[in-house]
Parts: C-alpha cells; sequence; structure tokens
C-alpha cells in the first residue's frame, strides 16, 4: 500500500471517520481522481433528451459534460470543454451513468443490489417509465458533498432536523423515523443504502400512505396501475416508492430525484427535481406541487437540511470534534437474507457501508 493509501486508511476507520476528510483541500482533489472521474457517476436522464438530436448539458462533479440523444438512439457524453466523448457511459431503467475513465466495470456490477431499488421506482408507473420533465431546483450550500451523501439515507435526524414540517403538516412520515418503526436502515454495497421503509408500510397495510394520500384521491392512477399489474398492483401501492442513495451522487427520496454536485472542498450544489411517472397524470401533478412545497424556493424540507451541512461544515474546520463517529447501532446490525448488513432505520448502517467503499477507493 502507499503512503497516500496508508494515510487514508488511518483517516476513514470502521466506526470513525476523521473530520480532515471533509475540510482538506489534497483529499478533494483526490476524490477528483478515484470518484467522480474516476468511476461511474450519475449524468442525466434519457427522458431530458427525448428525441434524436436533442442534447442538454450536465455535469459530472465540477466538470460540465453535453448528454446527446443520437440518431441511432443512443445517449453519448461529451465532456463540455473538448467535445471529447466519454469512454464509458450506460444506462439503468433510464438512469443514464457515465465515466471518464474506460477501466471500469459495467454498470451492472457498480449498481449491484441498488439496481434492484430504480426497478421499484419505474414499476410505480403504469407504463414502466419514469420521465424527468419538470425541470430542476438548485441549491448551494457551504459544506462537503460527503455530509449531504451521508445525509441522504440516515433515519436519525428527520425528527429533530424536520420536527417542526412534520408538526406544521400533520405528516405520517414523521412516525417512519422513531424507535419504534419497523423501517430498517441498509448498506446494499459499493457505496450505495437504502432506508427500507416497506416493513412499516405494510404494517400499516394503507396503499398510497407513502404519498401521504388515498386510493380514492387518485382513481385513474391507481386503476392504470391495476391494469399494468393485475397480480401486484395492491402490494406496489402499499409498499411505495425507494429511499436509496447510488454512490456518489444519485438519491432517489420516494417522489424526488436529487443530484449531489461538488464544486470545491467546501461547496456543494444539489440538484432537485419531481419524479414524473409515465402515464400518470393525476399523481404526476401532485408529485410536482408536493416537490415544490418540501425542496422549491419556500420549502422547509431541504432548508433544515442545508442549515444543518454547514453548522456541521463549521464545526469540522474548527476539529470540533475531530472525529466523527459512525457507531450508532453497530451493536444491533444484522446481515439479511441477501447477505446486506441491515440496521433499524435510525442506526447509522449506511454511513458505515459508505465509508466502507469510499476507504476501498482512496486505498487502492
Amino acid at each position: 500500500m502507499t503512503d497516500r493509501g496508508r494515510r487514508y486508511e488511518q483517516l476513514c476507520q470502521p466506526t470513525r471517520v476523521h473530520g480532515s476528510l471533509y475540510t482538506d483541500p489534497a483529499v478533494f482533489a483526490d476524490e477528483l481522481s478515484r470518484i467522480w472521474f474516476g468511476g461511474w457517476v450519475y449524468a442525466g436522464h434519457r427522458s431530458e433528451v427525448p428525441d434524436a438530436g436533442a442534447q442538454m448539458r450536465t455535469s459530472i462533479g465540477p466538470a460540465a459534460v453535453d448528454m446527446i440523444h443520437t440518431d441511432d438512439d443512443r445517449i453519448v457524453l461529451h465532456e463540455s470543454s473538448s467535445g471529447t466523448a466519454l469512454p464509458r457511459v450506460a444506462e439503468y431503467q433510464g438512469f443514464v451513468f457515465g465515466s471518464f475513465t474506460a477501466d471500469v466495470p459495467s454498470l451492472e456490477e457498480h449498481l449491484g443490489a441498488a439496481a434492484g431499488e430504480l426497478d421499484r421506482l419505474v414499476q410505480l408507473s403504469p407504463e414502466g417509465e419514469l420521465e424527468l420533465s419538470t425541470g430542476w431546483l438548485k441549491h448551494t450550500t457551504r459544506a462537503n458533498w460527503k455530509l449531504l451523501a451521508e445525509n441522504e439515507t440516515d433515519g436519525y435526524h428527520p425528527q429533530f432536523v424536520h420536527g417542526s414540517v412534520f408538526d406544521a403538516t400533520d405528516s405520517p412520515i414523521g412516525a417512519l423515523y422513531t424507535e419504534r418503526s419497523w423501517a430498517a436502515n441498509r448498506d446494499l454495497g459499493g457505496g450505495h443504502s437504502e432506508l427500507d421503509l416497506r416493513p412499516e408500510f405494510r404494517r400499516l397495510d394503507q396503499p398510497l400512505l407513502w404519498f401521504g394520500t388515498t386510493e380514492a384521491k387518485l382513481p385513474d392512477y391507481v386503476s392504470r396501475m391495476h391494469a399494468a399489474h393485475p397480480a401486484t398492483a395492491r402490494d406496489l401501492l402499499v409498499e411505495g416508492s425507494p429511499h436509496v442513495m447510488i454512490f456518489p451522487n444519485l438519491f432517489v427520496a420516494e417522489v424526488t430525484v436529487f443530484v449531489i454536485q461538488p464544486l470545491s472542498v467546501d461547496l456543494t450544489v444539489q440538484h432537485a427535481t419531481a419524479v414524473q411517472f409515465k402515464g400518470a397524470p393525476d399523481i404526476n401533478a401532485r408529485l410536482l406541487s408536493q416537490c415544490i412545497a418540501s425542496v422549491g424556493p419556500a420549502g422547509m424540507l431541504l432548508a433544515d437540511d442545508s442549515e444543518m451541512y454547514e453548522r456541521n461544515q463549521e464545526g469540522l474546520a474548527n476539529r470540533e470534534p475531530e472525529w466523527l463517529d459512525i457507531s450508532r447501532g453497530v451493536h444491533r446490525e444484522v446481515v439479511d437474507e441477501r447477505g446486506l448488513p441491515t440496521g433499524h432505520a435510525t442506526d447509522e448502517t449506511s454511513m458505515r457501508g459508505f465509508w466502507k467503499h469510499y476507504r476501498s477507493l482512496m486505498t487502492r
């Protein structure tokens, strides 16, 4: 192992990580080389360039890239500054990933168990496809990108960071993140993780509770789902949409898609858009409205999170604390039937999985 590798091995331990990993520009430079420009990164969705000849500007980390729909129905990515085609581009369920490095495993290998969560998402469309077509909200926060990635599947913070939102809206969602909840926090491998809310939704057994509504309020969507999935529609409507973080930058939060874009060691942009299910106009209108209400300019959820990101970044810059403890729930973590580390929703199983993969990339 190189000296650099040994340094990361010391800074990134199984149940704690050093604060300099969030604040050192040299660490950020290594991350660009080994993560953002050295592996698969989410770049866009096929529905954003629906027709041959369509193109759009997107990004992989701080680098601008152009996503182009070719005449032979392929999606390609070109580095915007040079026009050079990225050597690896692949899709899964319409989600387009690219790599600046040719020598990477297949996208299916990269996604691993996380691929099943994208399958779950598209199954909630009567036509089996998503459309990310409503435009993107853009939030800039003065914090390291890894604080955002850790937060996405953390089930401990909602009760106190978002408590005022749950109280004001009388939302049932807050109950998913209590010690009484049956929900699970799972390390999917490869740095990916999920909050698996299905056990709690199955216990409650109310279709569309995950969306805060009822079948009676979305009759057309429910009818289309039963026509498309006659044997499984009710289960799909009870279990709902995934809450999954796909390393390093794609986060699906049930009804909203987020993309993390690091610009520097302490500056990150988070892009957000509403999930839209093809062939489901009634639920799509509510999906867009809910996205704007929660993470739009007047929304409270992302404002809460952003404030916490920046406060944490300030503390890390002052080395207060020097080490971040990620041991919550390690004593009750189990391995599920698929061989995946699994904890209670409020445990830090997902963070430990993120850092285990991070360490493997930075020490190789």
